[in-house]
């Protein structure tokens, strides 16, 4: 006995060495080469991608032997990526010596990177435990989530997380297609921990026989979200295309209402309009508005700010501002506005005073001017975004720049009680403006709400220092790949779960879940007016984490193409549009009112196959089943038993073709 004793441990032992050496164990950074060659002579270039959260500061290439190829080496993890070149901060080209592409949203494609042939069994596959709110994070109640990468043939149960005070399993946790992520929630309170699986401890000092150095949680403030934006219902407003209250403030030329949209036509929507309508976005569920910038300026859709605390007269002035505040106070209508602080208009005084003195100006600093006098044509001899002249760049970096813009956030949310800022561009920012941003309104109003216009990973913003949340870009393009036969129910789930794993769990609640917005074309012409595959977006949108935010119109199937003809004129007649689809999601937004895990409830995929799927929303006590079938024949389901909360209907396990069902559980 003794003998096969000594046996199993000398067996052990060895398991032990061939565990910790072992290369699909080998924690690892993979460096990878970019080269690019632009046309010209460009000043600067960077690879700007999903790794570094499309920040352009972040990887800034060089040429040193001056032949013309721009160069970088990053430490990658293993994961797929999306990347492009930007040329001068201005002009964004894929890698052509890329070998896959994907559609960036915008018209064009992102470059594909794939980081330890993902997928594909690699060597890299890394047991991993980092310092990020992906592994801890502590959340609103004290708890501290914690969790372990491991490679997928790891058993969750087989690792189990210690304190000095207690002693967890490991339980199953999301994926991300190439690892598991098993997880446990530890006491309030919690300051070290380690990982151990057997006779093997995963400490700080990495893996051992015995306990190393520990984990410590990080000392950092917890990350707290307004909890009214989980509970409310956005609606985004494009005012000049919503509803003409004033007609006597048109613009000049204004077009008849409900003619095509161009790129700088106008129809003559305003503030009075929209207060005019409150009584129809209140029967319907609405508990904020998103309004698209109000501040004036020359053009329709106001992204080039001429004066920063000005309401446009096309709009309206700040009584009706105030007016427009008011009415939605009563019905319970917070309003969030748009801020556009990467970059001005021409009209701003401060580059008005730089074209007219140059250098003399005490404003040369505001802006990223390469030489005088200022020239605007033929091309800018300034940074601006995308190349357009009249966008010039601002310099946030500048002192001065860095305090007029936070005096004009704090100025509205102080002055006038708007709820919070939606952030245009704001990945062209510094970070630690954004930090510096999120103190200050915070300061004014500790509920404000703070959210930005992220395309993709957006952890780097939602780390606790800067937004609460974002638009929820990627599980919308995840919606429209299934529902147009791009992938199944498990590439669906898996999407999901690959962008809610980086932000800790208060931003899920913050995440601006979006079927369109004024920069994509509207979701019934993307499903072709489709009435079944339409109410299948509309469940998911509104049963996945996040805050449903509804583009003005989706909700009475509003069709239209690629910006400009996204921005439609919203119709008079109040009874216009798919009443029907305008019923279901009003009943969404009940249902949603009514059930508690759908606000807050944690997300678990239950099952995937083919193009059907489910997943469970949680809160201690309370479940919801969500099922979607996004095929042309029945699924059968697991657990899929009840009365479905949409139709009324009681299943028994099947969902038919082409449809959703929500159950208490």
């Amino acid at each position: 006995m003794a003998k096969a004793a000594g046996m199993l441990r000398s067996s052990w032992t060895l398991l032990l060495v061939l565990f910790l050496s072992g290369p699909s164990w080998c924690e690892g950074l993979l460096e990878v080469r970019f080269r690019f060659t632009p046309s010209g002579s460009p000043r600067t270039v960077a690879v700007v991608g999903s790794f570094n959260g499309w920040s352009p500061e972040a990887a800034p290439m060089s040429d040193p032997d001056g032949d013309g190829t721009w160069e970088a080496r990053l430490e990658l993890e293993p994961g797929l990526y999306t990347y492009k070149f930007l040329v001068d901060g201005r002009a964004w080209y894929p890698d052509p010596a890329a070998s896959e592409q994907a559609d960036d949203n915008f018209g064009g494609v992102n470059s594909l990177l794939r980081v330890g042939e993902v997928g594909q069994g690699s060597p890299a596959a890394a047991l991993r435990h980092g310092t990020g709110p992906q592994y801890c994070n502590v959340l609103a109640d004290g708890r501290v989530r914690v969790r372990l990468r491991t490679p997928v043939q790891v058993q969750a149960e087989e690792w189990e997380v210690v304190t000095p005070s207690e002693r967890l399993r490991l339980e199953p946790g999301w994926s991300d297609g190439t690892f598991l992520y098993p997880q446990a929630r530890l006491r309030p309170g919690t300051r070290i921990y380690w990982f151990r699986r057997k006779e093997a401890w995963l400490g700080a000092s990495g893996l051992a026989r015995f306990p190393g150095q520990p984990f410590v949680v990080p000392k950092r403030p917890v990350f707290q979200t307004p909890e009214w934006v989980s509970r409310s219902v956005f609606y985004q407003v494009f005012p000049e295309r919503f509803a003409n209250g004033d007609p006597s403030g048109d613009p000049p030329g204004a077009r008849p209402w409900g003619d095509p949209p161009e790129n700088d036509n106008f129809f003559g929507g305003d503030l009075a309009g929209l207060a005019g309508r409150l009584d129809e976005l209140q029967e319907l569920g609405i508990g904020a508005l998103y309004l698209n910038p109000i501040f004036r300026a020359p053009s329709n859709h106001k992204y080039d700010t001429a004066d920063y605390l000005q309401i446009d007269p096309a709009f309206g002035t700040e009584q009706d501002f105030r007016h427009l505040l008011d009415e939605c106070r009563q019905r319970g209508i917070r309003v969030l506005l748009d801020g556009v602080f990467n970059h001005s208009g021409t009209g701003l005084f401060a580059f008005q005073d730089l074209l007219a003195r140059g250098q003399e100006s005490p404003y040369r600093t505001w802006y990223f001017v390469h030489e005088f006098p200022v020239r605007m044509e033929p091309k800018p001899n300034y940074e601006a975004w995308w190349g357009f002249a009249h966008l010039p760049k601002l310099n946030t970096g500048e002192p001065a720049v860095r305090e007029y813009l936070l005096k004009v956030a704090t100025w509205w949310v102080r002055e006038f009680g708007v709820a919070g800022w939606r952030l245009d561009v704001p990945n062209e920012v510094p970070h630690s403006f954004w930090k510096d941003f999120r103190v200050a309104v915070k300061q004014a109003d500790p509920q404000a709400y703070i959210t930005g216009e992220i395309w993709s990973d957006a952890s780097p913003w939602l780390q606790g220092d800067q937004f609460d949340g974002v638009m929820n870009y990627p599980a919308r393009a995840a919606i429209l790949d299934l529902l147009t036969g791009k992938s199944g129910g498990s590439a669906f789930l898996l999407a999901i779960q690959r962008n809610l794993l980086p932000y800790p769990e208060q931003a899920h609640q913050g995440l601006l879940n979006l079927l369109g917005s004024h920069d994509t074309p509207r979701i019934a012409t993307l499903l072709q007016k489709d009435p079944s595959r339409l109410a299948l977006a509309e469940v998911l949108q509104f049963t996945l984490p996040g805050t449903p935010m509804i583009y003005y119109g989706d909700e009475i199937g509003m069709e239209g193409g690629k910006d400009p003809d996204c921005r439609r004129c919203y119709p008079v007649d109040p009874q216009a549009g798919d009443r029907q689809q305008r019923r279901r999601v009003a009943h969404l937004i009940d249902l949603r009112r009514e059930l508690e895990p759908l606000v807050r409830g944690d997300f678990h995929p239950l099952y995937a196959e083919g193009d059907a799927l489910a997943f469970e929303r949680r809160v201690p006590g309370q479940g919801v089943l969500v099922a979607v079938n996004a095929g042309a024949e029945p699924a059968r389901i697991p657990g899929l038993e009840g009365q479905d909360l949409l139709s009324g209907r009681t299943l028994s396990g099947i969902l038919p073709a082409w449809s959703a069902a929500v159950l208490e559980r």
